[in-house]
């Protein structure tokens, strides 16, 4: 609907959210607030999805200007989360994803290889990976099991799956390197030439 959401810190660890007009370049400031939100993402024009540093989801009306839903998803600092369909996961400080079903408010639980802190999230279809501050790269399948695992050399901070979830890359060292696997453990492609660490990596289309 050509509108950016823009979530940023002001004065008094304050919380700013803004909406920017693509096309008429209007900014409009909608909030502010101590509450510590730290990502968003539209769920559709009218409603946006919040994570809190608490490890708590909020959705957010932006007609009636109202949370329709705040709620704790984990006992641990927030990282990051990613949304497929009506299902978002979401990572933090222990290791431990967490699956909240946008039509059920129901929360499911996906853990086993990783960990440590969740520093990276690919979603796609029935698969998601999860990245970890102890370097470990796993893709799990909702319907349970893990389908791919391994210990990376460098801290994944860029990490995804392709479109049909049938490849991953991540930073595979620290020379900057992404390596490129199927959910078999072949490797693919090694990709170099980045003069520094990703903090951020993603699949567009398949290839």
């Amino acid at each position: 609907d050509n509108k950016l959401l823009i979530l940023g810190g002001g004065e008094d660890n304050k919380r700013e959210f803004f909406i920017f007009d693509i096309v008429s370049k209007k900014l409009t400031k909608l909030f502010e607030t101590k509450e510590t939100l730290m990502k968003c993402k539209f769920l559709d024009k009218n409603r946006v999805l919040f994570g809190l540093l608490s490890d708590e989801i909020i959705i957010y009306n932006l007609k009636s200007k109202k949370n329709e839903l705040k709620k704790q998803v984990g006992n641990y600092v927030f990282s990051t989360f990613v949304k497929n369909g009506d299902k978002v996961a979401i990572g933090d400080e222990s290791g431990v994803l967490k699956i909240f079903d946008l039509k059920t408010h129901k929360i499911t639980k996906i853990s086993g290889f990783n960990k440590d802190k969740t520093i990276s999230i690919g979603f796609k279809k029935n698969l998601v990976l999860n990245g970890s501050s102890d370097m470990r790269i796993a893709v799990y399948n909702l319907r349970g099991g893990v389908r791919f695992s391994m210990k990376s050399n460098f801290l994944p901070y860029g990490a995804d799956l392709s479109e049909k979830g049938d490849k991953l890359a991540f930073q595979i060292d620290e020379k900057n390197s992404i390596a490129v696997y199927n959910l078999n453990k072949k490797l693919l492609k090694t990709l170099k030439g980045h003069k520094m660490p990703l903090n951020g990596l993603k699949f567009i289309g398949e290839n």
